[in-house]
């Protein structure tokens, strides 16, 4: 080759295509900009401090799901956790290093499981909310509302059972709950707490002379 490019002494059918230089350095343009992308999101990603930055957003954000209701608060916990989801499979599609990989999806497992954790508690917070607000001293007329709010409850709910316990009586059935409405003295005091299952749904209740 001189200096004007020109081949010499050269067969024609072995010079170098034009067409294929530039898609040889277009590929490597792609690749080298997916791999700087890949590096960016490994090192946004396995930062402490933006891995908090993420969790508190998505917990603020069902917070403020919370009082839009319950629909909206799946929804957006079901999108956070499907775009996370995609840009793990993405990243893992485009990029070989297992190790590299791993350690990601890992770190996104984790905010996914932070959601899915926050979807779980705002759903409970949801179907205990108005239950809570009976626990402590309270009349027999409010425990007759009470057992009325329970028995709506289970109703609505009846993957959600709350097992009704007063003195010797034990009762998950909703129209036994409401039978012992009347052994209550609308002018005395009782005693309400809850216990609860795993996912913190209130499972419990009982009711005690005072």
């Amino acid at each position: 080759m001189n200096n004007n490019d020109e081949y010499v002494g050269v067969d024609e059918k072995f010079k170098p295509n034009e067409e294929e230089k530039k898609e040889e350095n277009l590929g490597s343009k792609i690749a080298n900009d997916a791999n700087n992308a890949y590096d960016k999101a490994r090192d946004y990603m396995s930062d402490k401090d933006n891995q908090e930055k993420m969790k508190n957003a998505g917990k603020k954000g069902l917070k403020i799901a919370k009082g839009i209701g319950i629909g909206y608060l799946i929804f957006i916990g079901l999108v956070l956790v499907g775009v996370i989801t995609i840009f793990i499979v993405v990243i893992s599609k485009m990029f070989t290093t297992e190790k590299t990989t791993d350690d990601l999806r890992n770190k996104a497992n984790n905010i996914i499981e932070t959601v899915e954790d926050n979807i779980t508690e705002a759903k409970s917070d949801k179907f205990n909310y108005d239950l809570e607000t009976y626990v402590g001293t309270r009349t027999g007329l409010e425990i007759s509302s009470l057992i009325d709010d329970v028995v709506l409850k289970v109703k609505k709910n009846t993957d959600h059972k709350i097992t009704f316990v007063y003195n010797n009586t034990t009762t998950s059935v909703p129209d036994e709950m409401i039978k012992l409405k009347s052994n209550f003295d609308t002018k005395k005091e009782y005693e309400v707490t809850f216990d609860y299952d795993k996912d913190g749904y209130i499972n419990k209740l009982t009711i005690f002379d005072k």
